[in-house]
């Protein structure tokens, strides 16, 4: 009988039809004329066989895909983090460049001077901070209104402003909304404040 005489012929036909050598098909037609059970544990061995293969197959896809995307993202971080640090370390060399006196604060005079000089504008425009409304940009970045931009004003305001002009017009109005979010703020507590007042003053035991 074709395919299953003895035993290693038998054996043989059974990797093959898992391994695509032989048609399953072929092979179980022989196993019909035996009996219908040879043929039932035929097909249920090729069904199990497959699904297995293609779970193990599917596995190993998988797990590789997961390690390179796990890999990209480790890669990805790293690289921004060098990116930052690199740009911490330009930042920190215009700071010096701008800050004339060595005051470790730059004043609106020190910063317009600065972005007179072609090299320090355009090291700044590098890296997507606009010069075009220099009040405007010393304003945001004098986030505490003192009049002058400490380091870490200006790594922040810097970090902030990355991008097209639109962002510091963006950055402008938020300022502006934080300090009058304050200024509300001030003039909420002083109402309570007098309404306080106002109400002990007229309790009759202070009448």
């Amino acid at each position: 009988m074709r395919y299953w005489s003895t035993v290693s012929e038998s054996m043989l036909t059974l990797f093959l039809s898992i391994s695509g050598g032989v048609s399953w098909i072929e092979a179980l037609d022989p196993l019909r004329t035996i009996s219908s059970l040879a043929a039932f544990a035929f097909i249920a061995y090729v069904f199990v066989s497959i699904f297995a293969i293609l779970n193990v197959v599917t596995g190993v896809f998988c797990h590789r895909a997961i390690e390179s995307a796990q890999a990209d993202k480790e890669i990805a971080i790293m690289k921004q983090m060098e990116w930052k640090e690199s740009q911490l370390r330009a930042l920190k060399g215009v700071f010096i460049e701008i800050d004339d006196d060595g005051s470790e604060t730059i004043t609106s005079n020190e910063l317009e001077a600065a972005m007179n000089k072609p090299a320090l504008m355009h090291q700044m425009e590098s890296m997507d901070i606009s010069t075009r409304d220099l009040r405007t940009l010393f304003r945001i970045m004098d986030s505490d209104g003192s009049g002058e931009i400490s380091f870490e004003e200006f790594i922040d305001g810097c970090m902030h402003l990355q991008g097209t002009a639109q962002s510091l017009q963006v950055e402008d109005f938020r300022r502006e909304f934080r300090f009058l979010c304050k200024d509300i703020a001030k003039i909420g507590s002083e109402l309570s404040q007098v309404r306080r007042q106002l109400s002990w003053s007229l309790t009759p035991k202070a009448i």
